[in-house]
């Protein structure tokens, strides 16, 4: 049975509070895949809307940036992006440099 649209966008909204209150202190850090977050956002969404698995990451992404300002997207080509604080962009550049750099 499909839930109301209303019901829908609530539970997302919901979801995606509930990523940003889990990762807001350690993306500080640390520097964190879109497919990791999105993985944890589905758990968290599955709770409240059918078909939760068919939610893309473009969508995840801009409920992130509408919601949480202080994040950064730095897209890698052939890989999931990485996602981290504005505020230390530089240990996320450094990250992604590393790992371009290996593959």
């Amino acid at each position: 049975m499909k839930q109301p649209e209303g019901s829908e966008k609530q539970a997302v909204k919901v979801a995606v509070w509930k990523l940003i209150s889990e990762f807001q202190t350690p993306i500080i850090d640390m520097v964190f895949l879109l497919t990791s977050l999105k993985k944890r956002f589905l758990e968290l969404l599955k709770e409240g809307v059918e078909g939760a698995n068919e939610y893309r990451s473009e969508r995840l992404k801009k409920q992130l940036s509408n919601e949480w300002q202080d994040i950064s997207f730095i897209p890698l080509p052939g890989m999931s992006d990485f996602v981290c604080s504005l505020a230390p962009v530089f240990h996320c550049l450094l990250a992604a440099s590393h790992l371009t750099s290996v593959a």
